[in-house]
Formats: C-alpha cells, sequence, structure tokens
C-alpha cells in the first residue's frame, strides 16, 4: 500500500498503511475506498489551495457524490495523505 502516487504538480504523494488505518478510523465509512483515494490524488476533477499550505483533490465518484482528499507537499518532490472525506455535495466548487 505504500507506492507512491504521481500529483498532478509533479510530487509523490504516499499514503502509509498507518496512515490509512488512522484515516478510516475517523470516516469508517471511506474504509472500502481505498482505490478510489488513489484514484482522486492521480486524476482529480480540481485541486484547490487550503489555508495552511495544504491541497485539496476533489473527485466526483458518482452523480453528486465526491471524495475530498488532503494531501501537504514536504518537499519539491514528496507529499502524503493528510485527510479524506467522503462529501455528498460538492461544496469546494
Amino acid at each position: 500500500m505504500e507506492s507512491p502516487i504521481f500529483v498532478d504538480s509533479n510530487i509523490w504523494c504516499y499514503l502509509p498503511d498507518e496512515r490509512w488505518i488512522h484515516l478510516t478510523e475517523g470516516h469508517s465509512e471511506m474504509a472500502g475506498y481505498y482505490s478510489e483515494v488513489l484514484e482522486v490524488i492521480e486524476d482529480p476533477d480540481a485541486i484547490y489551495e487550503g489555508n495552511s499550505g495544504e491541497h485539496l483533490a476533489v473527485k466526483e465518484m458518482k452523480t453528486d457524490k465526491y471524495i475530498v482528499v488532503v494531501y501537504k507537499e514536504v518537499s519539491e518532490t514528496d507529499g502524503f495523505v493528510n485527510h479524506c472525506l467522503p462529501d455528498q455535495q460538492n461544496e469546494a466548487a
């Protein structure tokens, strides 16, 4: 599970096993969506800048059902997934 994902901003983003476990403990509804989370990072519909230097990648998975993945770049070449959550509406757009 720790393979890096290439992000649109030309960095490698990591989602280690222990981070995935932590994320799904906080959002149990995301437990079966590991592949979809990776897809959001690799091919988002939009990327928004957060207030603390993080990026919010958003992708519509089904009509009016979105996944938001928050990731942070820690260097010019590396980043990590910080958070993920489902969104029933596209509130970010």
